[in-house]
């Protein structure tokens, strides 16, 4: 992301089916899977982590997608086009296992520090949240954005912040932030 605030993101948790060929698999998704997905016009940046907690119940594999627009299911559905066009011309691995794929769409301010855009993004922590009061939903997303972050943001362990919302109908918390460091 890198100074970057995209207005939506698509994440998807991946392994490789065939651990004798994770180098082969890793070599083919920033080669050839993360250039095709741009190149059919549906992200305008796709960036890859892995898993850095050995004893996360977390898959492998993270690929963060930034989107080029706002109608999440619009984008959703050129997605799916995509990867059918992919597997139909042999440019997907069969060693590839999604485990979990969803959209966001950012919400609330830009969290900047003085690094921000001049700090490349090593690794990102996601945290998903709700409130679990709907009816004090305002306040907790109020103490989120101009107290939480800015605390985290002022421990020095990140340079940007990001608030996400799930598409409609998808798993997943309503705050999404991940936070590059």
């Amino acid at each position: 992301m890198d100074g970057r605030h995209p207005e939506a993101v698509r994440l998807t948790l991946t392994t490789c089916a065939d651990r004798r060929r994770e180098a082969e698999f890793n070599i083919w998704y920033d080669r050839t899977h993360i250039p095709d997905v741009l190149a059919g016009g549906v992200a305008t940046h796709g960036t890859r982590f892995a898993n850095a907690d050995p004893e996360s119940a977390n898959p492998a594999y993270l690929a963060l997608y930034e989107l080029s627009g706002l109608d999440l299911e619009q984008i959703q559905h050129r997605f799916a086009d995509l990867v059918q066009r992919l597997h139909r011309d042999g440019r997907m691995l069969g060693d590839l296992q999604i485990v979990r794929r969803s959209m966001w769409r950012r919400l609330g301010d830009k969290f900047t520090t003085d690094r921000t855009g001049r700090a490349r993004t090593a690794g990102v922590f996601i945290i998903e949240s709700s409130c679990s009061a709907p009816d004090r939903e305002r306040d907790f997303n109020e103490w989120y954005e101009r107290i939480h972050i800015p605390d985290l943001l002022g421990t020095g362990l990140f340079h940007t912040a990001h608030r996400f919302q799930a598409m409609a109908g998808q798993s997943g918390g309503r705050g999404l932030s991940p936070f590059g460091n």
